[in-house]
Parts: structure tokens; sequence; C-alpha cells
């Protein structure tokens, strides 16, 4: 079997040109997304894409597939599971073995659109692989290249290069590129398509849970050096009032952040929990926080800064994260700061800049009425919708998106 990053000598053989036409606009729109981290305990890619299955099947313009590394005997009609293994124990990750499986379920559905979820996988020749059969490719950027460079052993300005160079490789071909922030700084591309989050309903404002409003600060989300947990453990770490700091989620870094709040003398005070797949139960403790804080400096969008926003909970983010232009207003900022490791000034100065945005969000009284509007406007079918409009004008041409959304 190939392997993951080669889709094969002869990638054409057995597509068909798409149909296209007066025909092709008339029945639904067949797309097929592709992801790689699709784990048990995942965040924001994850509920999109759960959210976008939910949606399909209720909504007759989309004939929607979704492929992901898993068990091929856990495949249903709409969500396929290929061959894989897994990498990742604390969150389920798992790795596709090859293309050949994907390649198989792009023969069978035949679609018009394949979106692909990062670089790793189906991005990596993907163009190629359907070159002449008149299917159109979508790149979505998940992940910034600050994020996976953060990740990776070594100089963090080093592998930031080597990132954006591989990012411009490996989306140059596709058709469009999706995201929610300006990709240009990233690696050299412009995103044509926004990438658009909706909201599961049971994040809105909740009276009896705003009277409840504790001391906690909470984290909800992975716990890795990428998504600046560090920062915001030292940054409690400056606090004068004691206040308890709960992370929620799962993550490689968790020992050593464990180790972390030792050495700073802070344990008693830092609580780490499982991952809480419960939507409604997150949204409540979102409510009852002091604040709810998204640390991370690479953040292409934040789905936890967005639900606590929209729940009526005081939040805290970098001014760099996608979702604030959609929070802007009910949320207290932080610059990104300077780079540096453990120790380092820069380290010292992100700590700092961090605890006064804290300060701020847990003093401050989240505007209720702004959040219920916010809830009100961000379901799922008008995100999905939107995104739909832009599917069927790259496929069919500006006149075909009307159908979809006025």
């Amino acid at each position: 079997m190939s392997s993951p990053s080669d889709p094969g000598s002869s990638p054409r053989d057995g597509f068909s040109p798409s149909p296209g036409g007066s025909s092709g606009e008339a029945r639904p729109l067949r797309v097929v997304d592709v992801a790689t981290f699709y784990g048990e305990k995942a965040g924001g890619i994850r509920t999109y894409l759960d959210a976008k299955q939910a949606w399909a099947r209720r909504e007759p313009a989309i004939d929607h597939t979704l492929v992901i590394p898993g068990l091929p005997e856990r495949s249903t009609a709409e969500r396929v599971e290929v061959p894989s293994v897994r990498a990742v124990a604390t969150n389920g990750y798992r790795v596709p073995l090859g293309w050949g499986d994907l390649r198989r379920v792009l023969l069978e559905r035949e679609p018009d659109v394949v979106i692909a979820h990062d670089p790793f996988w189906a991005a990596r020749g993907l163009p190629k692989l359907l070159a002449g059969s008149g299917i159109k490719t979508v790149a979505v950027h998940h992940g910034a290249v600050g994020h996976d460079a953060r990740s990776i052993p070594g100089s963090f300005h080093f592998w930031s290069r080597v990132l954006s160079r591989e990012f411009n490789r490996v989306f140059t071909g596709f058709d469009a590129i999706m995201s929610a922030i300006d990709t240009v700084p990233e690696f050299g591309i412009r995103s044509t398509i926004p990438l658009r989050f909706g909201l599961d309903p049971v994040f809105a404002p909740d009276p009896a849970d705003a009277a409840q409003r504790g001391d906690e600060v909470i984290y909800a989300g992975r716990i890795a050096a990428a998504k600046s947990v560090e920062d915001l453990i030292r940054a409690a770490a400056l606090a004068e009032e004691p206040w308890p700091l709960h992370l929620i989620g799962v993550g490689p870094a968790k020992g050593r952040m464990e180790r972390l709040a030792a050495d700073l003398g802070i344990a008693d005070r830092v609580r780490f929990e499982d991952f809480v797949d419960d939507r409604a139960a997150l949204a409540r403790r979102y409510r009852r926080a002091a604040c709810v804080v998204l640390p991370g400096r690479w953040e292409t969008f934040g789905l936890a800064a967005y639900e606590a926003a929209a729940s009526g909970g005081s939040v805290v983010c970098c001014t760099s994260a996608g979702s604030l232009a959609t929070i802007d207003g009910l949320a207290e900022t932080f610059p990104p700061g300077p780079h540096g490791g453990p120790g380092s000034f820069g380290a010292a100065e992100r700590a700092r800049n961090l605890h006064a945005a804290i300060e701020r969000a847990r003093h401050a009284a989240p505007d209720q009425q702004r959040a219920a509007a916010l809830s009100a406007a961000s379901s799922w079918d008008l995100a999905l919708r939107a995104e739909l409009t832009h599917l069927r004008e790259l496929v069919h041409g500006p006149a075909a998106a009307d159908p979809v959304l006025a």
C-alpha cells in the first residue's frame, strides 16, 4: 500500500470528468470531507464535522460523506473509516494506512468537491490525484504555522520557516483555501472561503447560572505546549488572590504542566479535569466561571472562546485568535507577546499580559444581552448554509449560489 503522503503513480486513473452543467446544479452537491485529526476527545475540528454531518442529514441540498482514519467495521453510509493505527492515546488520534482506501471512497462517491482538513494526509497530492476529473479541491487551514512549530522540539523560528514553505507546497494547486484567518502571512496563499463555526443552542445565557458565578478560572482544550497552557499556569502564579485554575481536557503535556504547577507552588490551586463531551454541562461551567481563558497565541479560530462568550461567560483570548472578530466586545484580550521558552524575558512578559487580562475578566460583568444576540445569530444551519453557498459557487459558478443562501 502507498504511503500516507503518496497518492500513487497514476493518480487520474478511474476518475471521470465531473458532469457539471445544469443537471449538476439541480441535484444535491456531493461533498466529501477528509480529516486526520478526528479523535474521541478532539476539539474544534471534530465539533465542526459532527455538526456538519448532523446538518447534512436534514439538508436536501448536500450529499455529504466524511472520511476519517478509524476502524472500517464502524463505517456507515455517511461516515467512512479507513484502516489506521492509533497514534496519540490521550485524544484518540489515528494515522491512516496509505491512500488506497481514500481513493476507493472518492471513486465510489463521485464528489463534486473534496475538502481536506489538514496538510498531512489527504491534502498531500489531492490536486494531482483529481487532476482532469473536474472535482474541485478545498484545503482547510485549521492549524497555524506557529502552533505546529511550537509542537516540534528545536528552534521555533527554524520550524516556522520550514512549515510555512511546506504548507505552501502542499496547498499549491488547490482550487480554494478555507480559513478563519489571513493565510498570506502563514504560507503565502490567500484564502477565498471563510471557515465558519456555529454553536449548539445550549451555548446561550442563563440567568440562574449567571447568579452562581464563582471564582474559578477555566481553560477547556488540549493540554499541549502549542496551546500556551504553560503561560496560563505562570499567569496564575502571579495572582495576588489565590483563585482556582481548572484545566479541562487531555493532551501530551499534562504531566509537565502538573510539575510546573508544583514547582511554582500553586499545585493546590490548579486542577486537571478530563475531557467533557456533555455540551450542556460545559456551557454551565462557562456561565458559572469567573472567566474562561483561551491562552493560545496561534488559534486559527478558538471555538471555546466563541462558546463561552455566547453562553454569557467572561472570556479572555489573544488578539490573534480567529474567533475574536466574531466575539469582539465580549472578551478581554492580551497581545501574543515575544517568543521565548521557560525563564526567558518573553515567557515572563506573556504571563504578565495574560494575568492582566484575566484580572480584568474576573471583575467584569459580561453583557448578557449581547451574548444572547451572539448565540441567536450563531446557528450551525446559518454557518453551514453559507459554506455550501461558497462550495456551489466554486463548483458551478456564481449563479448557482442563490438556491442555497440568498
